[in-house]
């Protein structure tokens, strides 16, 4: 086959403009601005709000604490790992899924329901069975997380255009060719929509599982903060645990970005 298919357009494809980070840049002084007229002549309390100095403050203690880091080496671990198996596992049963009909009209409701439930009612019982520490955490966070890749990747597959597989037949294509070089490149945007709402949701319940019943980990450290009413203590770690998640959410772009590349370079070469 010597065809090119025609370039996936997607979200891994997009790259944010100047005129976009600076626009990032204002929301982001205006927004620090805000803060420090509210904590300084707003009279917000610093219970509630507190100011600029106190937070800094708190938050180079914090650093220099050796057990921050080793927290945050436990937070990021369990992010990571939990990413992983809802990735792999995800877009394998959206891809199982979608192979036949049938399967689509059993688990895709399934999983619909699956999304919807209160899944924290269930994580004592995570808990119960795996303990407190970090595997109950990732366990919790991957049955979560590997939901929405699975619905995305299955409605990814499912919207590929029968003409397009037809003319794959007709140029020679084989099935693994039809799968690689058609169905995943017409599925990849919502495939990588799925990615970056399974990132967003392992991070969450990570952390929520931390506060909830955890002895090590960022989210356990956000929480005896806030138990001890110190509202600067608990910002300073808000900005650090917003630091690790823009680090992912890098790592998540550039790979979905090498992804989208390699799937191009392939198209070409089919």
């Amino acid at each position: 086959m010597s065809r090119r298919w025609p370039k996936a357009h997607g979200s891994a494809s997009r790259r944010p403009t100047l005129t976009t980070w600076v626009l990032r840049l204002g929301l982001a002084i205006i927004l620090a601005v805000g803060w420090f007229l509210a904590a300084g002549p707003g009279g917000v309390s610093p219970l509630i709000l507190p100011a600029f100095p106190d937070v800094f403050r708190e938050l180079g203690e914090i650093l220099a604490d050796p057990t921050t880091w080793q927290d945050a080496r436990v937070t990021a671990i369990e992010i990571l790992i939990a990413i992983a198996i809802s990735m792999l596992a995800g877009f394998a049963i959206g891809g199982w899924i979608a192979r036949t009909p049938r399967r689509t009209r059993i688990f895709e409701p399934i999983l619909f329901w699956n999304y919807v439930i209160p899944h924290v009612l269930f994580y004592p019982l995570l808990v119960l069975w795996v303990g407190v520490d970090m595997w109950s955490k990732v366990a919790y966070s991957a049955w979560i997380g590997v939901v929405p890749m699975a619905i995305a990747t299955a409605g990814g597959f499912r919207a590929v255009a029968h003409s397009q597989i037809r003319l794959g037949i007709a140029f020679g294509a084989s099935r693994s060719q039809i799968d690689r070089q058609i169905k995943l490149r017409a599925a990849l945007p919502m495939v990588a929509s799925g990615m970056r709402i399974t990132v967003s949701t392992c991070v969450v319940t990570v952390l929520v599982a931390e506060m909830l019943a955890s002895t090590h980990g960022l989210g356990f450290e956000l929480k005896r903060n806030i138990s001890l009413y110190n509202s600067a203590g608990a910002m300073a770690l808000m900005l650090i645990l917003l630091t690790l998640v823009g680090l992912i959410n890098f790592g998540v772009s550039a790979a979905l970005r090498m992804i989208n590349h390699g799937a191009d370079l392939q198209g070409r070469q089919l």
